[in-house]
C-alpha cells in the first residue's frame, strides 16, 4: 500500500514539474472612454429584458484604439477613476513555440468580454480553454467600469501543463508562419498599356478562412497616381488605342464596353454579344470567339472509352473559331472539323 502511494506520489510531483504559469505583467492600453447609458423609453426591450450595466459594454470600439496607442500599463495599477461609466480596450500577445493546450484565467472586471484574432469567445467562471498552434495570437479584453469605481487592469494568465514555450508581450512582431504566405493582398498580373503609358495591375485579397476578393487598378506609370480601380469588371487593354474594354449585363444581352483611362468615359462597342472567350484583331474592328461545342455524351448503362484520356472530363467538348464583326454584328464560324481548332497569335497585315 504504501509502495503504491509513493509511486503516485512521484507521478503527480512529474506532472508538476511540467506545468507552467504564464502571467500577463505588462497590457496596451486604450481609453477610457465614457459611455452615457441610453433615454429609457420603456422598462422592458422586446425581449422582456430590463436594462443593465452590461448593456453598455455592447457599445463599439474600433480595435485599432488599442493597436495603435503607446499607452502601456502594469497589471498591477489602476487606469483611474471616471464619474460616468467607461468601457475600456487591454491587449497582448501570446505567443507558442508549438501546438499546446492551456487556459487561459481572467480576474478583474466584472463585465468583460475576449477577442482572440478579432474572433469573440465565451469564457466560463473566468476560464477559457486555448488550443495554441506555434504562431501569434493577439488578444483583446474589452471591459466596463462603473461611476466612480477604480478601473481595475484586468489580471490574466495562462496554464499549461505541456513542455511548449508560451510567452505574453505588448511587442506586435511575430515569427513568420504559413498565414503570411496564404493571407493578404498579391499581385496576380501586371499589363503595360499599347503606349507604355499606364499599367493595368491584378490584385487578389485571400483572407484568414479561404476567402478571396479580386480587384484591378490602373495607374499612371510616371507619377504612380491610381486613375481607376474596380472589383466588379474584368479590364483588359485593347491591342493599340490604349483604353480599355471589359463586359457587362445590358438591357439587350451582353455588352462591350471601351473606357478611356484618362477620361473615364465609356462607349458600347456591342450589345447582345455571344458568349465564350473572345479577343480582339490587332485592327479592333471585329473580335475572334473560341466557342466550344459538346461531342457525343457517354451511355448511362453502358459507356465507351476511345482512348485513355476519354476517361477525363471534357475530354470530347471540341473549340472552334469564330469571328464577331463590330460595325454590323455578324457573327461567323471560321474552322469546322472533329479536331479542336484554337488561336495562337494574331498580328496585323504588313
Amino acid at each position: 500500500m504504501k509502495r503504491d502511494i509513493l509511486i503516485l506520489s512521484a507521478l503527480c510531483t512529474c506532472c508538476n514539474l511540467f506545468a507552467e504559469e504564464i502571467t500577463v505583467k505588462y497590457l496596451r492600453y486604450a481609453g477610457p472612454y465614457e459611455i452615457k447609458g441610453p433615454f429609457i423609453v420603456d422598462s422592458l426591450d422586446v425581449n422582456s429584458k430590463k436594462f443593465t450595466d452590461a448593456e453598455l459594454l455592447k457599445t463599439a470600439i474600433p480595435f485599432n484604439n488599442v493597436r495603435e496607442s503607446n499607452r502601456t500599463l502594469d497589471a498591477a495599477t489602476t487606469a483611474g477613476q471616471s464619474k460616468n461609466s467607461s468601457v475600456s480596450l487591454a491587449s497582448f500577445y501570446l505567443n507558442s513555440d508549438r501546438y499546446t493546450d492551456g487556459t487561459l484565467q481572467i480576474s478583474g472586471p466584472e463585465h468583460y468580454e475576449v477577442y482572440i484574432d478579432n474572433e469573440k469567445q465565451t469564457p466560463a467562471n473566468g476560464e477559457l480553454k486555448l488550443t495554441l498552434e506555434p504562431r501569434r495570437y493577439e488578444v483583446v479584453i474589452k471591459y466596463l467600469t462603473a461611476p466612480d469605481e477604480t478601473n481595475r487592469i484586468p489580471k490574466v494568465t495562462f496554464k499549461t501543463d505541456s513542455k511548449a514555450v508560451v510567452t505574453a508581450t505588448t511587442d506586435p512582431e511575430k515569427r513568420y508562419t504559413l498565414s503570411d504566405v496564404f493571407d493578404g493582398t498579391r499581385i496576380r498580373s501586371v499589363n503595360l498599356s499599347p503606349n507604355g503609358k499606364y499599367l493595368l495591375t491584378a490584385y487578389q485579397t485571400t483572407y484568414s478562412g479561404g476567402d478571396t476578393e479580386s480587384f484591378q487598378q490602373v495607374t499612371d506609370r510616371a507619377t504612380g497616381q491610381v486613375l481607376m480601380e474596380s472589383n466588379n469588371h474584368h479590364y483588359s487593354w485593347m491591342p493599340r488605342s490604349n483604353r480599355l474594354y471589359y463586359t457587362r449585363k445590358g438591357m439587350q444581352g451582353k455588352e462591350l464596353v471601351m473606357i478611356d483611362p484618362a477620361t473615364q468615359a465609356e462607349e458600347v462597342l456591342a450589345h447582345n454579344l455571344p458568349d465564350g472567350w473572345f479577343s480582339f484583331a490587332p485592327t479592333e474592328d471585329f473580335l475572334l470567339f473560341n466557342i466550344t461545342e459538346e461531342g457525343p455524351k457517354k451511355g448511362e448503362d453502358l459507356q465507351e472509352i476511345l482512348v485513355p484520356d476519354d476517361r477525363q472530363p471534357g475530354w470530347r467538348t471540341r473549340s472552334f473559331i469564330h469571328k464577331y464583326d463590330l460595325a454590323t454584328g455578324v457573327f461567323q464560324r471560321l474552322t469546322y472539323g472533329h479536331t479542336k481548332k484554337k488561336l495562337h497569335h494574331k498580328k496585323p497585315n504588313p
